[in-house]
């Protein structure tokens, strides 16, 4: 942001090794509060990382979190809560499973057939299907590793 800006507010200020790290949050955030960019603050206080920074915007979060009555989930959270009706979420694919993939949607199957089938969510699916479409060679490769080939004229790559 352009134009003049203060420095830093009153009562505010950033000193390096605080006892009190939640008044240094509460400096850094109003530094971004004014429009300074990470970069501009670490230049203005060298004692400060990019940690820092992080850690300010997570007690900013937790305050806001904590005022509201609300709590944003983790990503362990999430993906816990997803295993819930998709075991394999957030899981990496197996070949067996790319195969498995690439021969269901070959078949015609839709996108909600081949979730439930595999265990993930619709968008896992699409995703892993726009890969695929964009790297067919890479797909072929992967039937081959998982034992199987592609149908003449199944669609399949």
């Amino acid at each position: 942001m352009g134009g003049s800006r203060r420095r830093v507010k009153p009562g505010c200020a950033l000193v390096g090794g605080m006892d009190a790290p939640d008044e240094s949050s509460r400096a850094i955030l109003f530094l971004l509060y004014e429009g300074h960019t990470h970069e501009e603050i670490l230049a203005l206080h060298p004692t400060l990382t990019r940690d820092d920074i992080a850690r300010a915007a997570g007690e900013g979060l937790a305050a806001l979190e904590t005022a509201a009555g609300m709590r944003v989930e983790t990503r362990a959270e999430r993906i816990a809560r997803m295993r819930v009706t998709h075991p394999n979420a957030f899981m990496p694919w197996t070949a067996e499973e790319d195969a498995l993939l690439l021969v269901m949607a070959g078949e015609g199957r839709t996108l909600r057939q081949i979730a439930a089938e595999l265990g993930r969510h619709t968008g896992a699916i699409r995703a892993r299907l726009a890969k695929w479409e964009d790297d067919p060679e890479g797909a072929r490769a992967r039937l081959t590793a998982a034992g199987r080939t592609p149908s003449p004229g199944s669609g399949t790559p």
